[in-house]
């Protein structure tokens, strides 16, 4: 049986895992925005202001119930004149509820424009009855939802619009339900440009509480717009709320979101509107033109480089590695056959600078598996001859590489070059050259016949090839 101590040590074991593992599901699997929404939470509950139809309910009489009742009945028949008659007897009868929506929830999930028009005046009638109580508009059901939710959720545009007139109020516009949604991220979604910009400016940033504006900028509602590829939309969006162009979350910036997206027209814009963007990178050090590679789009590539060509510079690092890859050696390491001969075509000087880690671009072509691999080889020692004698911190050249990662389709290549002769007897910083890494390899798989039987073969090649004994 474990003892207390034993128990205690046990403890610290598992909280620390939980803090490592918390850490690595943030980085890594963290869908879109939903954590960082959901732990902004307990601030948006404050910042919905928003009562539930069970905070408002009243305690009906027999009668009332009844009257309630046949208030819903004529709200899904479409009769708005028994259903004001109702209410004119009883106002408190607009918070009651079945199935834990209102009339005005009922109504405006039908889409019955006229009969939300009449009760949006009998509620304009009479300020006073409603003063005590929450506003009818921005009562929530079970699925805290409002009307305006929805109204847009059954794709209702004109009665929506209808209700942002009347309460144009940002606890209306920006109200959150149970799934993190705000009427305006349903507008944007649906493409309702109008509405959307209808919204903005009855409700602009500036109105806003620092909780909601905390909320947008790590939620979806740029990546909704660029989603339905609708450049007009993200403008006006933008237009109102530039600060959300600054936004960063954890893996995403809004150009990079619109890289991702392969939208261009979007990474043009952003360019052009927001030029610094193309120098901000993620939390995970990802800027524009890596996550252009990570895609393999050549057309977004070229765009950030016609619009800022230092991104040639900007270099891929985090804390899971040492060093860093500037684009050309991550796009030698991705396999962007067709992005490495641009970048050695436009930009071969960037061939001859070694990343942080002291690694050539050349040298990450031992990081392709692909079985055109040997092509990223021949792409640099074609446009940038000297690439073939750039050796990395361990003082290894590419004959040395070859061994150390067996690759014998790129001797089979090298061997064809007229220069070979002058990188065969180079050493490392340990003074070995790649025939003496290639003998020590063999000794050490000794009890390995395939590896064994692979390197004698490459060996009586050599022998065959250059006619000496090696």
């Amino acid at each position: 049986m474990a003892t207390e101590i034993q128990i205690q040590k046990y403890d610290e074991i598992i909280e620390n895992y939980i803090s490592f593992a918390s850490k690595f599901l943030k980085r890594y699997y963290m869908c879109r925005s939903r954590y960082l929404a959901g732990l902004l939470d307990a601030e948006m509950r404050i910042a919905r202001m928003g009562l539930s139809v069970d905070e408002v309910r009243e305690k009906y009489t027999d009668d009332e119930k009844m009257k309630g009742c046949q208030l819903h009945e004529a709200a899904r028949n479409g009769d708005h004149v028994l259903a004001l008659q109702l209410l004119q007897s009883n106002p408190n009868l607009m918070f009651y509820s079945v199935d834990g929506n209102t009339v005005l929830h009922v109504t405006a999930m039908r889409g019955n424009r006229c009969f939300v028009k009449k009760l949006i005046d009998f509620i304009r009638e009479k300020p006073l009855v409603f003063e005590s109580k929450k506003c009818p508009y921005i009562i929530l059901n079970d699925d805290e939802d409002t009307a305006l939710h929805l109204a847009l959720k059954f794709k209702h545009e004109e009665l929506a619009s209808d209700l942002v007139k009347e309460f144009p109020e940002p606890k209306f516009v920006y109200a959150v339900n149970k799934n993190e949604m705000m009427p305006i991220m349903l507008a944007v979604r649906a493409g309702y440009s109008n509405l959307v910009e209808d919204m903005l400016k009855q409700a602009p940033w500036t109105s806003i509480s620092p909780e909601i504006r905390n909320f947008l900028q790590h939620s979806t509602i740029l990546h909704d717009a660029m989603d339905t590829k609708n450049l007009g939309m993200l403008q006006i969006v933008l237009d109102n709320m530039p600060a959300l162009a600054e936004s960063v979350s954890v893996w995403c910036t809004p150009l990079i979101y619109a890289v991702n997206k392969g939208y261009v027209e979007a990474v043009q814009y952003f360019l052009n509107k927001f030029p610094n963007l193309v120098t901000t990178c993620t939390d995970e050090g990802v800027f524009p033109i890596h996550a252009a590679i990570m895609v393999d789009n050549i057309c977004i590539v070229k765009e950030i480089l016609s619009h800022y060509p230092e991104a040639m510079n900007q270099e891929y690092t985090n804390e899971y590695m040492f060093g860093g890859w500037r684009p050309l050696s991550y796009a030698t390491y991705m396999g962007r056959l067709s992005i490495v001969r641009f970048m050695l075509t436009n930009f071969p000087e960037y061939a001859t600078k070694c990343d942080s880690d002291r690694d050539f671009p050349i040298h990450w072509t031992f990081g392709i598996h692909a079985d055109e691999s040997v092509d990223f080889l021949k792409e640099f020692i074609s446009c940038v001859p000297e690439t073939l004698y750039q050796v990395n911190e361990r003082g290894e050249t590419i004959l040395h590489l070859v061994v150390r990662y067996t690759r014998p389709e790129y001797l089979s290549y090298l061997k064809t070059l007229p220069e070979f002769n002058n990188i065969f007897h180079l050493k490392n910083v340990d003074g070995n050259t790649f025939l003496d890494l290639m003998k020590q390899k063999m000794e050490y798989h000794r009890s390995h016949p395939e590896a064994q039987t692979f390197f004698k073969r490459m060996k009586e090649g050599l022998e065959r090839s250059f006619k000496f004994q090696v």
